[in-house]
């Protein structure tokens, strides 16, 4: 049996995660039909957003996302919370730097590779110039090198990106987003990986 604790927290960050980037897609779509609307965004002079909603409303989502349960004992609960909340930090920073287009948030998808049927659910899509960006977000280390064990998964989302009945697009870029070690790794999957 996998140790709980980790499955616990990767779990409430990923929840964490859509929830918020799913509540900035609804207020886009508010902002972009009524630039007149209040809401925690701000807009460019074109109605494009131009920043995020505050760390505050990413750190109330993460708490109401946080089970206490499956954690051995108080400290290595607190632990985890406040590593959490380290990496949401961060991640709402990279945010404000590069502000991002979310095309697609949990995008369910089953495709045949071979005779196996594989069945996924990519944690984000971006829109970026010439295409997607398939994004998937990690807990624990990075590491050293992407070998091609590591680029697998990307790998299967890229296949299944491509795919006309789940989102038919060829993706530009895959990124790991590796929120504890705070860093990203992006690659472009070739014919030959």
């Amino acid at each position: 049996v996998p140790p709980r604790a980790p499955l616990q927290y990767g779990k409430a960050l990923h929840t964490t995660l859509q929830k918020y980037l799913a509540q900035f897609l609804e207020q886009a779509t508010k902002v972009q039909g009524d630039l007149f609307t209040s809401s925690d965004m701000s807009t460019s002079r074109n109605g494009e957003i131009s920043k995020y909603p505050p760390l505050e409303t990413l750190m109330r989502l993460y708490d109401e996302s946080w089970s206490p349960d499956w954690f051995e004992h108080s400290d290595q609960r607190d632990r985890y919370k406040q590593q959490g909340r380290q990496a949401l930090e961060w991640f709402w920073a990279q945010l404000q730097e590069n502000i991002p287009k979310p095309a697609a948030l949990e995008q369910g998808f089953t495709i045949r590779v071979g005779t196996s049927s594989i069945k996924g659910r990519i944690d984000r899509v971006d829109s970026i110039p010439g295409g997607v960006e398939i994004i998937d977000y990690k807990t624990g280390n990075a590491p050293a090198t992407l070998d091609a064990s590591a680029k697998r998964q990307l790998l299967l989302y890229q296949i299944a990106a491509r795919d006309p009945h789940i989102l038919g697009q060829i993706p530009q870029k895959l990124t790991y987003i590796y929120l504890d070690a705070q860093t990203s790794v992006s690659f472009v999957g070739s014919e030959s990986d």
